[in-house]
């Protein structure tokens, strides 16, 4: 009999004992951007719902985030405030469907690009 339950519990799908996570995000975490994003996009493995979002440039102060999404969804775009080169690390707290919180960072640069534009 516990042979067979072990069996069981190992055959089961691991999404059954995993809790929501991040997936991917654009910008991608540790990325230089040369044109400065819009928006930051996550794409979790299920629908959370964005408690709160802060953004900090290098090492200043951490800013929330004003156009936080209130609903539940897989992808959350996040809009970004007008941005300038530098260093920027976006945190967030989420929660998702089973009630777990998720929180996380990524971290990205926005560097101009040094490229001339082309002569005709």
């Amino acid at each position: 009999m516990k042979a067979l339950l072990i069996s069981l519990m190992l055959s089961a799908p691991a999404a059954a004992f995993a809790h929501g996570h991040l997936l991917t995000s654009v910008p991608t975490d540790g990325q230089t951007v040369s044109e400065v994003p819009r928006a930051v996009t996550l794409k979790f493995s299920e629908s959370v719902r964005i408690a709160i979002a802060l953004l900090r440039e290098g090492s200043a102060p951490a800013v929330g985030l004003d156009a936080v999404p209130t609903g539940a969804a897989a992808t959350v775009v996040l809009p970004m405030p007008a941005l300038r080169p530098g260093r920027y690390t976006l945190t967030w707290r989420a929660v998702g469907a089973d009630r777990h919180v998720v929180a996380g960072a990524l971290t990205f640069s926005v560097v101009p690009s040094t490229r001339s534009p082309a002569s005709h």
